[in-house]
């Protein structure tokens, strides 16, 4: 009895750790979940991957998950820059992320702040770097021309 007890207790944890890792391997598209986690205060360099892997253009018809993706991709470039660049760098949709952040969703967004911070960064590849400071820019335009600043 004690040995089949063992035998369950092992081949369960086997399954758990598979199920563990398979879950890992795969981010599923449009995850409100991870964009949700991204908004917060423990980001960290595999959360920003995760953000990265879930999102792309087939996501941009859910209303509710844009929202929240697009605050969270200021709260990871805030947080984590260096690990939000690598992931931008090889996304397989850039102009979407870029579009993101050229257009954010609301106006408590600190974009002078996060391009001071991206300033004072040596960045590993400048093009991404340019592109991003780019669109960062172009966010900073349409917020200063908004009717609702003036």
């Amino acid at each position: 009895m004690q040995r089949l007890f063992l035998l369950l207790v092992v081949v369960g944890t086997i399954v758990t750790s598979c199920a563990t890792a398979t879950r890992g391997a795969s981010v599923p598209e449009c995850d409100l979940g991870i964009a949700v986690r991204a908004t917060g205060h423990d980001v960290n360099d595999d959360l920003v991957g995760q953000l990265f892997e879930t999102a792309n253009e087939d996501c941009s018809s859910e209303t509710a998950f844009m929202q929240v993706f697009n605050e969270a991709l200021f709260n990871t470039l805030d947080s984590k820059p260096q690990s939000f660049l690598h992931y931008y760098s090889s996304h397989r949709s850039r102009s979407f992320i870029l579009e993101q952040l050229a257009n954010p969703v609301h106006d408590s967004i600190d974009i002078p702040r996060i391009l001071e911070q991206l300033r004072r960064m040596t960045p590993s590849n400048q093009a991404t770097y340019d592109e991003i400071m780019n669109a960062l820019r172009a966010a900073t335009r349409k917020s200063e021309s908004s009717p609702l600043r003036k």
